[in-house]
């Protein structure tokens, strides 16, 4: 059984920014594998033109490249300041809607060029076979390098996180598949576990 990172196209693909910047701080310390629960605000959000480099302002702020001029506007666009989350076209709920089922949260954005909404991965499964995988350890913390998943424990999960902070998101091969079946764009794709031994 493969198990893929979720992983935004950023080199071939637009990507949104948060029209007030001040939503993209609240955000950073969300989206931690549990439903968000204040009043959602139904943020603003455009495509930006410039890709900047985060963290900087003012006169300190660099744009890296004009990332945005001619790019397509994906299915599944990357935006800055949600990375715990995924951002997904109306047509990608569509398609997705049975694979997510209630391990996502849809919270809907205010996009002028088309439909899109957060979606807050809230199924988090205790999975990871840290003995058998590649971890790069920071004092108490530990950065997963190439995971490995404990058996038994993913058949029938097509969208989840692991019980760490991190803003990792981990698919299931049907989930893949179903984004290329139906022409999805705005992924690529980093193979997270084939070690899993679930069939």
């Amino acid at each position: 059984m493969k198990i893929w990172e979720y992983c935004e196209d950023v080199d071939h693909y637009a990507h949104l920014t948060f029209v007030d910047l001040a939503f993209t701080r609240e955000l950073i310390s969300e989206f931690t594998g549990k439903p968000y629960t204040k009043t959602w605000p139904t943020p603003t959000v455009d495509f930006a033109m410039d890709w900047e480099a985060p963290g900087l302002s003012g006169r300190e702020r660099k744009i890296i490249r004009k990332q945005n001029e001619g790019l397509p506007e994906p299915d599944f666009p990357w935006l800055p300041g949600a990375e715990a989350a995924a951002v997904f076209s109306m047509r990608a709920l569509q398609v997705l809607g049975v694979l997510l089922g209630s391990a996502v949260q849809i919270l809907p954005l205010n996009c002028k060029s088309k439909g899109y909404s957060i979606v807050n991965i809230i199924e988090v499964i205790d999975c990871l076979d840290q003995e058998h995988s590649l971890v790069r350890h920071y004092g108490p913390t530990f950065n997963i390098i190439k995971p490995v998943f404990k058996p038994g424990m993913l058949q029938g999960k097509h969208i989840f996180k692991l019980p760490k902070p991190s803003s990792t998101i981990f698919v299931s091969d049907e989930f893949k598949k179903t984004v290329e079946i139906n022409e999805l764009s705005g992924l690529t794709w980093k193979i997270g576990s084939e070690n899993s031994k679930e069939s």
